[in-house]
C-alpha cells in the first residue's frame, strides 16, 4: 500500500474525522527509512509484510506526529511550521491522510470521540 498526503480528493469538508478531538495511531507499526524511502513496517509476533505502508516525506512527518495523541488542528499547525505551505494545503494534506488512516483502520478507536 502506498499513500502520499496531498494527493487525491483535496479538502473534504464535513468529513467524519473533523469530529475527532484526539487521534493516535494504533500500535503495531514501526516507521523506518529504507534506501531513502519511508516505510511503516508491521511489528509483533506475526509480521505480515503485505501490510507494509510506504510514505512520502510529508506522510512520514504526519505519521510520527500521530505516534502520540494529537488533533487535526495540531497536525495542520505542525505542517505549517515545518513546510512552506499555505493553511488550505496543510488542511487538505491532513484531511486526506487521516481519511486514509481511518479507511485502513490504523487510528486508535479509544481516542476517537
Amino acid at each position: 500500500m502506498q499513500y502520499e498526503p496531498g494527493g487525491g480528493r483535496g479538502l473534504v469538508s464535513g468529513h467524519e474525522w473533523e469530529r475527532i478531538n484526539a487521534m493516535k495511531l494504533k500500535d503495531g507499526f514501526v516507521l523506518r527509512q529504507v534506501a531513502g524511502e519511508y516505510v511503516a513496517i508491521p511489528s509483533g509476533s506475526e509480521v505480515n509484510l503485505d501490510k507494509m505502508i510506504t510514505l512520502n516525506e510529508t506522510g512520514a512527518f504526519l505519521w510520527e506526529k500521530l505516534d502520540s495523541e494529537t488533533t487535526a488542528q495540531a497536525l495542520v499547525e505542525a505542517l505549517l511550521a515545518e513546510y512552506e505551505v499555505d493553511e488550505q494545503t496543510a488542511l487538505s494534506c491532513v484531511t486526506n491522510f487521516v481519511a486514509k488512516l481511518e479507511e485502513y483502520g490504523l487510528l486508535n478507536e479509544e481516542c476517537v470521540n
